[in-house]
């Protein structure tokens, strides 16, 4: 009369190990983790389906599937910013979209993301009518990305008598002082050399160049360019 115990599972899947690294130091499991094969792109299809709904301005079945996509890989910066966009379109409280873009950025490790999220904050601060306050987030975002909507923004608080050239330092201390993350996250930065050095000790060279590749884009050094 044995009875098996059945296990519940969390069905994740993640693009590279830096992701699975990242959902283990800031969520973790409460399941068995079953991982979605790659040969089964689910994740993808939510995603994708979810942001084609969002362009068609149908947010309420956007939202159920981006958040379906997030239970898959709860780490995807571009998916907590879909997420995001949607609060910044259906609502006058910004509370949400706030803190989607707080997650983004924790998680992200492409420029594009991260300079996306600081024009997210960017606009943020315009809606509560700190316009010198959404200058620097602009301003910082051109950091990551040259982004036509950064300089079109800036061109607007410049027009509104908003100084827009601003030091870094003077930027970083701005961010800081708000609560939110300076740059990219220093644990991904970390991560990413301890598996790049790992990797090529290894002697796995292609994924060692595939993380090499990301580590440049995000820190400009000349020692991993090298590499």
């Amino acid at each position: 009369n044995d009875e098996k115990i059945s296990v519940q599972k969390e069905y994740h899947s993640f693009l590279n190990p830096l992701e699975e690294i990242l959902f283990y130091q800031y969520i973790g499991l409460d399941n068995e983790l079953a991982y979605i094969p790659f040969n089964e792109p689910i994740f993808d299809l939510y995603y994708i389906y979810g942001t084609l709904l969002l362009e068609n301005d149908d947010f309420v079945k956007a939202e159920e599937y981006l958040l379906k996509a997030l239970r898959i890989n709860p780490v995807s910066s571009k998916t907590i910013l879909s997420l995001a966009d949607i609060y910044k379109s259906k609502t006058r409280t910004y509370n949400r979209f706030f803190l989607y873009n707080v997650d983004a950025l924790k998680f992200a490790y492409k420029n594009e993301d991260i300079a996306r999220a600081y024009r997210n904050f960017g606009f943020f601060y315009v809606e509560e009518n700190q316009l010198d306050i959404a200058a620097v987030f602009y301003d910082f975002s051109l950091n990551f990305d040259f982004n036509r909507q950064a300089f079109r923004e800036l061109e607007y608080l410049k027009s509104r008598g908003i100084n827009t050239e601003i030091d870094r330092k003077d930027a970083e201390n701005v961010i800081e002082s708000k609560k939110i993350q300076v740059g990219v996250n220093p644990f991904i930065l970390d991560t990413l050399r301890i598996i790049c050095v790992d990797l090529e000790i290894r002697k796995y060279y292609r994924g060692a160049l595939y993380f090499y590749r990301i580590l440049y884009d995000l820190t400009k050094d000349n020692h991993i360019l090298g590499k």
